[in-house]
């Protein structure tokens, strides 16, 4: 499906709209205290840079920290010039932005291949997706390390589809720009899929018209960025620091975070709350595709690769955090869309339905939490997924069952206002 005149004209005008929804969604948050270890931690190395007047090493508690590139670092430093101190609100700005040009190359995508109203959806189950909005309010850089592979993935997808590669450079410079937000994990989903998606596609593409060789040599470039300065400042122990200490210990002998194999398998679904019932549909539909040798479309052979490619690398690592499972948020939703769209009425009702009991045993679970952090919490959660669940129940007796689904997002934002008040 190509972009009509009115279709484009709407999408033009939704991707006006979407930055102003994501603040409006994080607006009630806007007077929030660092709160995790990480923030604080962040906030600090941020401050020593200024002090120190190096941007390219930093230091905590007096110790060298290699864990993070700089790049993150400087967009709080930013923030801090422009607003006169070190506030949240005032780093989650430039995380709004960020997202927001995600969402909107998303958007284009999305309307000229299914439609205008399935671009809208697509967006509302992102932007509702709990581990999406989370890295949106917090103080890390995964979600910029997450736009940035997602951007450099889109990317390659257009010059796939479109048979052009003339633009494959914007690949590898969001794929460096990815590298310095995290590191080495910034490098790998997208240099992997591009190579595994060569040898499984329709329309073969060789590694030269892929810029495969050109991009690896930009991705140095952007890693010599950091690695020359900081080299030349502190000297060996600044590289020993980085590969020994966190690279090599980090990934192989697991000396934080440490998870089984399986972790992941387990906490896939639970990402992508309060859509989880649909991800695992999906899943079971793609897998009963697999064995049954139906053939998938390129797009969907695309996003499952990147899918599934992320996962068994991270699971590789003995080091395991949920957020790091944010690079496959958005493939995983797309795919989900599609198997959703595609699914029966009764099918879309039953999925419907266990979500719904889904919210009521979380209502009668909530009073029993007490979490430190949670406790102050509790009732407006409590009272959120009540909300929630009579505007989803309302919508369902009223004969709009898919919007009664997709109202279940609505919890996100209800809780996010709660807590702001």
């Amino acid at each position: 499906m190509k972009l009509t005149a009115r279709t484009s004209d709407k999408s033009q005008i939704l991707n006006i709209i979407i930055p102003i929804i994501l603040v409006i969604i994080t607006l009630p948050l806007i007077s929030r205290a660092f709160t995790s270890r990480n923030e604080y931690r962040y906030v600090e190395i941020a401050d020593s840079i200024i002090k120190s007047k190096n941007p390219f090493v930093y230091y905590v508690n007096g110790m060298l920290y290699t864990d993070k590139p700089p790049l993150y670092f400087w967009i709080m430093i930013a923030s801090r010039f422009l607003f006169g101190s070190f506030y949240t609100y005032g780093v989650v700005i430039f995380n709004i932005v960020i997202e927001s040009l995600v969402l909107m190359k998303l958007n284009r995508l999305i309307s000229g291949k299914y439609g205008f109203k399935s671009s809208i959806i697509l967006l509302f189950l992102l932007i509702t997706s709990i581990l999406q909005y989370i890295s949106l309010i917090l103080v890390r850089m995964d979600i910029f390390l997450s736009s940035f592979i997602t951007l450099a993935l889109l990317e390659f997808w257009e010059c796939y589809e479109k048979d052009s590669y003339r633009n494959v450079y914007k690949v590898y410079i969001y794929t460096g720009l990815a590298f310095l937000f995290k590191g080495l994990v910034g490098l790998l989903t997208p240099f992997l899929v591009i190579i595994a998606f060569r040898f499984l596609s329709r329309k073969r593409y060789s590694f030269k018209e892929a810029g495969l060789f050109k991009g690896f040599m930009t991705v140095i470039l952007f890693i010599l960025f950091w690695l020359i300065p900081a080299y030349i400042t502190t000297g060996y122990p600044f590289l020993e620091n980085l590969f020994m200490k966190q690279v090599f210990a980090r990934a192989v002998t697991g000396s934080v975070h440490k998870q089984p194999f399986y972790y992941y398998i387990f906490v896939f679904p639970v990402i992508f709350f309060p859509w989880s019932i649909a991800v695992i549909y999906a899943s079971y539909k793609y897998i009963g595709d697999f064995i049954s040798k139906k053939k998938f479309s390129d797009m969907e052979l695309f996003l499952i690769i990147w899918t599934l490619i992320t996962i068994f690398y991270l699971s590789m690592s003995s080091s395991k955090l949920v957020i790091y499972l944010l690079p496959i948020v958005t493939p995983a939703l797309i795919l989900t869309f599609i198997k959703f769209s595609e699914a029966e009425e009764n099918i879309r009702n039953r999925i419907y339905i266990i979500t719904f009991i889904i919210f009521l045993c979380t209502i009668a679970a909530v009073p029993f939490a007490d979490g430190r952090d949670f406790l102050p919490f509790r009732n407006i959660t409590e009272v959120c997924f009540i909300f929630t669940v009579a505007v989803s129940a309302i919508l369902f007796i009223a004969g709009r069952k898919d919007l009664a689904y997709y109202s279940f997002g609505l919890l996100i934002l209800f809780i996010t206002v709660g807590a702001g008040i």
